[in-house]
């Protein structure tokens, strides 16, 4: 079977089984991570260097580690932290100024600076880039709220429907106030609440294939959490056409998995290796496709779902580690079970097939 054949689906057909694959190869395991992070970094840099400590001398017992390390970067010592010249770095009592593109606010993403993986540029570069979230739900829900509080400068919000009291079962971006409103708009809401400096434009409408490039014109990666198949092939051809990368998510039942597509990446390159879109994986709509609403959810796959697609927004962005690039992550809740595996692209497919 085609696991994304049903965005809300991927059970094997036992428990305890492999799940099936169509277009796909078994990837390789990838090697353990060991994080080697400190904690508790404020101090404030300026044009690369390490300008001023903010009311605290970093000699006090109660300061951690990860303080004592960057005081000993900004006095001229051996540390972790290591600012990139370009960078301009906002001061700890300005975070609640309106955002310029590319700048990082130290205090507020320490601990994302203090990871090599990421460091200093990796922040510049998520605090200058766009994402477009098309779907704002159950799984848009959690990814917007984790792209904003990773410093994403800028975040674009579609989605025509309203919130309903069902979907404050999942969709943790809003609050029981918010019912009747519209998603987007309580979705900004709930960001600028949580990061006033984050820039977030709201799209009351439905993408479909007459307004998807227009939509997600300037973004530099697309979210798709829909469930609509109309939608995502929609979505999926924008990004094509404009070579945009997508990130697709899909949950249902106590299932959920994540793919990362790139077709739009490598169509100028034609003699380069073809990244599959999400119709070579899915070329046609399948036959008695459900939505979540008809075969149920566990609330809480939701967010594990959600907050891997900001994941992988967030390695594509700072360039870190190695996204799921044509892979495909799934994962079985109740067995508690993960699994990747690699897609190919298709040189019959209706919308990537002639590059």
């Amino acid at each position: 079977i085609r696991l994304l054949a049903r965005p809300c689906s991927v059970r094997a057909s036992k428990p305890g089984q492999p799940f099936g694959i169509g277009n796909a190869d078994q990837d390789q395991a990838l090697p353990r991570f060991t994080p080697k992070g400190t904690h508790g970094l404020k101090v404030a840099v300026k044009a690369g260097c390490a300008t001023s400590l903010h009311s605290t001398s970093l000699s006090h017992p109660k300061h951690t580690r990860g303080e004592r390390q960057a005081a000993a970067c900004a006095e001229g010592g051996e540390g972790v932290f290591h600012p990139h010249p370009d960078l301009a770095i906002t001061r700890r009592d300005s975070h609640h100024a309106p955002m310029k593109t590319g700048n990082v606010r130290l205090d507020r993403h320490a601990r994302h600076i203090l990871l090599k993986e990421i460091g200093g540029p990796g922040q510049k570069r998520l605090a200058g880039a766009t994402v477009a979230l098309v779907g704002v739900g159950g799984l848009g829900a959690p990814a917007a709220l984790y792209l904003a509080a990773a410093g994403v400068g800028r975040l674009i919000l579609i989605d025509p429907d309203v919130v309903d009291l069902s979907n404050l079962q999942r969709q943790i971006l809003f609050k029981t106030e918010d019912v009747g409103v519209d998603k987007v708009r309580a979705g900004q809401a709930a960001i600028q609440h949580l990061d006033p400096a984050i820039e977030v434009e709201v799209q009351v409408q439905r993408l479909d294939a007459t307004n998807a490039e227009r939509l997600i014109a300037g973004a530099d990666l697309v979210l798709d959490g829909t469930d609509q198949f109309e939608t995502r092939f929609a979505v999926n051809a924008a990004c094509h056409a404009l070579g945009i990368p997508l990130v697709s998510g899909a949950v249902g039942r106590w299932d959920g998995q994540v793919a990362v597509f790139g077709s739009g990446l490598s169509k100028t390159d034609p003699r380069g290796e073809a990244l599959p879109c999400y119709r070579c994986f899915v070329p046609e709509v399948p036959p008695q496709a459900e939505t979540c609403a008809e075969m149920g959810i566990v609330g809480a796959l939701t967010g594990v779902v959600g907050s891997m697609m900001a994941l992988e927004a967030i390695k594509w962005l700072t360039k870190a580690g190695k996204p799921l690039m044509g892979r495909l992550w799934m994962m079985d809740g109740l067995s508690g079970q993960s699994r990747t595996v690699r897609l190919k692209a298709d040189p019959a497919c209706p919308c990537c097939g002639a590059r």
